[in-house]
């Protein structure tokens, strides 16, 4: 199960989450310092960038940095690993349902079941572990 972190109040644009000082509990309470506000911004990258930047992280541009260090991020169920296009496209598909819900534009007539089961795959390979908890709290029925 994921650590149980508590939400300080909006930094900005973007939601910073951080231990309690209150929460003595915390593994990662005594490792980090949420008054130093270059662990504020480390903290903030991955979440302040865009659907579009990992989609072209992906892209045959970066087939190079693929092989050399991102092929490490997600494997299959056994064990196997992804090449870069596994991952980048079923991405594509996904981006433009997101993007299309996000505009607020009609997606009832989409085959809703096989995006959640794409996004399920690809969450499963990048984090088997966070792929149970969405399994378990998803009230999506495929």
């Amino acid at each position: 199960s994921f650590p149980t972190r508590r939400s300080s109040d909006l930094d900005g644009p973007l939601q910073v989450t951080a231990c309690s000082e209150a929460d003595h509990s915390c593994e990662q309470y005594e490792k980090c310092n949420i008054r130093d506000p270059l662990w504020r911004i480390k903290d903030r990258i991955v979440s302040a960038l865009m659907f579009s930047f990992w989609t072209n992280m992906l892209s045959p541009a970066y087939e190079n940095l693929w092989q050399t260090t991102l092929h490490r991020i997600a494997r299959r169920a056994d064990g196997k690993g992804l090449r870069r296009r596994d991952l980048a496209d079923p991405l594509m598909p996904i981006r433009s349902l997101r993007n299309r819900i996000a505009h607020h534009e009609p997606v009832v007539h989409w085959n809703l079941p096989r995006y959640y089961r794409s996004v399920l795959t690809i969450v499963a390979w990048l984090s088997p572990v966070a792929a149970v908890w969405c399994r378990d709290r998803c009230g999506f029925d495929v």
